[in-house]
């Protein structure tokens, strides 16, 4: 702790600091200070090297989502790392447990809310956001390059089994053109439990954060995390998948994109370094 503090106290000299707490993120640590100001620390290189383009595009994100999402009012770069700052967003992560504890009522007005910020997010026009921000993440070629990625990184630690698998889910998606058929929008990457805020006093959902994956790509993307009943529930799910429903096709892909997390994952912590995470996210294939 004492590290982020000193860091704070270089890049804000100005800021008093009179209460400080930290959380660990998968990717970032985030210390709030006096319960109203969050600074955001990479834990990763490629985090940091980031972080620029993330501070102008959540800038212009601010005002046209339907809910509150972190806005940076200042970024610091020093030595190859950097720091995020930006106003505290109040709510706690919607785990299934508080999900599947709600009314009908409540999950309606929380379905509709998801859905309603999916949607405004997916409609961004690409003019507003930073210079080259429109590359597709889902192309053809980003699926072809994870695929060869996960073959000659992670196949040696497979079964015959796994690999048999990972080869028929990811070919027979790149050789169905029509997979590449959509249009793509400005997705957010990972709008699951951990990513979405509640407020349990109004019974609302409070904001939206972490977007690290945020990008124009998919939006199947999105719907293979927001439709997904292990993550939300059967119930919550349902209720999401009924005010707004996708097609088939978008549907389809989600369902590829869903069976790519584990992998991704693995990926990650492979490149990280990190064997005891990364033995955990390969066990099911080996």
């Amino acid at each position: 702790m004492a590290s982020f503090v000193d860091q704070i106290k270089t890049a804000f000299p100005e800021l008093e600091i009179h209460t400080i707490n930290r959380m660990a993120g998968q990717f970032n640590d985030i210390v709030t200070v006096n319960d109203e100001i969050v600074f955001r620390f990479p834990k990763y290189a490629w985090i940091a090297e980031k972080s620029p383009a993330t501070f102008r595009m959540l800038r212009a994100l601010s005002d046209r989502v339907y809910l509150p999402i972190p806005v940076p009012t200042h970024m610091h770069c020093e030595f190859g790392s950097s720091i995020l700052r930006y106003k505290f967003i109040p709510g706690r992560p919607l785990w299934r447990e508080i999900v599947t504890s709600l009314d009908t009522r409540t999950l309606d007005r929380l379905a509709t809310q998801l859905g309603t910020f999916l949607n405004s997010l997916h409609q961004v026009n690409p003019s507003i956001m930073p210079l080259h921000s429109e590359t597709n993440l889902d192309s053809r070629q980003n699926v072809s390059e994870m695929y060869m990625n996960i073959e000659y990184k992670l196949f040696s630690y497979m079964s015959a089994r796994g690999r048999t698998a990972i080869k028929h889910h990811f070919e027979s998606f790149l050789d169905d053109s029509s997979n590449f058929h959509y249009t793509p929008v400005f997705r957010h990457g990972d709008p699951g439990p951990g990513n979405v805020l509640f407020d349990p006093e109004s019974g609302s959902l409070s904001g939206i954060i972490d977007f690290d994956f945020a990008g124009f790509g998919d939006p199947a993307v999105d719907w293979s995390i927001a439709l997904e009943p292990v993550l939300y529930g059967e119930e919550f799910v349902g209720r999401l998948a009924r005010h707004f429903p996708v097609d088939e096709a978008t549907l389809a892909r989600a369902k590829f994109y869903r069976g790519t997390w584990i992998l991704q994952e693995a990926l990650r912590t492979f490149d990280a370094g990190e064997f005891e995470a990364f033995n955990r996210e390969i066990a099911s294939y080996q």
